[in-house]
């Protein structure tokens, strides 16, 4: 009986120990799944704290990761106010315009109605300089009438929002042109409305980025002659002329990146690529002599002394600053100070031409001496949802108007130049373009065969129509 109590016994002691042993493993796994994990994940929300509920798509979750940083500067043009100089302005592709009344040494934002953080260059009235003009990078064009303190959309005729630079005629302060991704605009009645400059051939080139736009006047133009550099060489045509020339031949084989012309000789200049030299031309661009070979592998901007012609700044990509003080024959290097040397945006002070800007990716400098020593400007950049809160370009669509076709959200979703539309059934989306109205017939040709997968012609005609219904041009 002992025996057979100590078996059971023995019997009992061992079950009684398999269901410790279980036991033991059930409250293992569930500290290790369960409560650690639990405290952990508690541990790390109370240290960054509890998350918010989004209701933002999953492009603009990645735009707002990639900003945890403050972006480079980015300049692309500075302008000075030729009667008040201490008044400067400069643009960039995102922190939008940046303003000085003190000749340079503090900058604001200037961006008050401004559609877009991206302005890629601006021009200011020859005879009024509170009238500025912005042109963004899918925004369209922007007007200022009261020297940048607020703006306001002016696209109406524009099919292309992309603008990359924008000119007055020198001859016409009411006329102005504007060069998008491929092809030139024309407003001759101050920037109000637009319309293209040439219905025949009317492409530069299919698309190419970093235009450069010169609008002259040489002896014996009834109609002035555009010129346009760009990465991939120089091009000229006259208002009336039937095709764009390319000025490759005509520089020895050199491709134009950017111009200048001075009014006091009727001098057009052209800044080139490689090395391959400075030129001039003083016949409207029907013929070219070398002057010089500035040591620049991309002249992005050419500045002219307003006092001295023989006195000329380029403004190089990768290369600084350089001078000539013999008409472009000769030049030196005066990047002392510059610690970036891509100079993408060049100016000088009209009434005191010792006095220049440059702006580059990361920058804005300050030369009092000519270019022989270069300051640079301490900016206090804004946080990106500073800049978002800057600007007004969350537009709703009309009243009334029904949700986008499917089409315009799973083929753009990520490209904003047509997905801007949604604003009004994203609220809470963030987008650094606003959609102007305009035609969009050449946005979506253009951007539907980049699309992934590539829109089909029955779902691009469906975005059109939505586009262009609720979109379109303004009436």
């Amino acid at each position: 009986m002992k025996k057979s109590q100590e078996q059971d016994g023995t019997l009992h002691v061992l079950h009684v120990n398999d269901l410790g042993k279980k036991k033991k493993r059930w409250r293992g796994a569930f500290l290790f799944s369960v409560v650690i994990p639990v405290f952990a994940v508690t541990g790390y929300l109370l240290l960054v704290g509890l998350p918010k509920i989004s209701l933002v798509s999953q492009p603009l979750e990645r735009e707002l990761r990639r900003r945890t940083v403050r972006e480079p500067l980015q300049a692309s043009k500075i302008v000075v106010n030729p009667q008040n100089t201490q008044v400067v302005y400069a643009s960039s592709h995102f922190y939008g315009m940046w303003k000085s009344v003190d000749g340079g040494a503090e900058w604001r934002h200037s961006m008050k109605g401004l559609g877009t953080s991206d302005v890629y260059s601006m021009a200011i009235h020859p005879q009024n300089p509170d009238i500025l003009f912005a042109a963004t990078t899918g925004g369209g064009i922007f007007r200022s009438m009261d020297a940048g303190e607020t703006w306001i959309e002016e696209s109406n005729g524009l099919t292309d929002a992309h603008v990359e630079e924008i000119a007055f005629d020198p001859a016409e302060p009411n006329t102005l042109y504007a060069v998008t991704l491929r092809e030139v605009f024309k407003s001759s009645d101050g920037g109000l409305t637009w319309k293209r400059a040439f219905e025949e051939n009317r492409w530069v080139m299919e698309r190419t980025y970093m235009k450069n736009l010169l609008v002259a006047r040489p002896p014996g133009a009834s109609d002035p002659i555009i010129f346009i550099g760009t990465p991939a060489g120089g091009f000229r045509r006259g208002e009336k002329e039937g095709d764009w020339e390319p000025l490759e031949k005509k520089l020895q084989g050199a491709k134009a990146s950017s111009f200048a012309y001075d009014p006091r000789d009727k001098a057009i200049y052209a800044g080139t690529m490689a090395k391959k030299g400075f030129y001039r031309s003083l016949d409207g661009g029907k013929t070219w002599e070398l002057l010089g070979t500035p040591p620049a592998l991309f002249v992005h901007r050419i500045v002219l002394d307003p006092t001295n012609a023989k006195v000329i700044y380029i403004g190089s990509k990768g290369d600084g600053v350089y001078k000539s003080e013999d008409g472009g024959k000769s030049w030196k290097s005066i990047s002392a100070g510059l610690k970036d040397k891509t100079i993408k945006a060049l100016a000088v002070d009209p009434k005191n031409p010792k006095k220049l800007y440059a702006g580059t990716p990361s920058m804005l400098a300050v030369s009092s001496d000519g270019g022989e020593s270069w300051n640079p400007v301490t900016l206090k950049l804004p946080s990106y949802m500073a800049v978002v809160d800057a600007l007004s370009y969350v537009k709703k669509a009309p009243a009334g108007a029904p949700p986008p076709p499917p089409a315009l959200e799973t083929r753009c979703n990520e490209c904003h130049g047509w997905t801007d539309p949604l604003l009004d059934y994203k609220p809470a989306a963030y987008w650094r373009v606003s959609p102007t109205h305009r035609d969009w017939q050449e946005t979506v040709d253009r951007m539907g065969p980049m699309a992934r997968p590539s829109a089909t012609p029955e779902e691009k005609a469906a975005i059109l129509a939505y586009l262009n219904t609720y979109f379109g041009p303004k009436k």
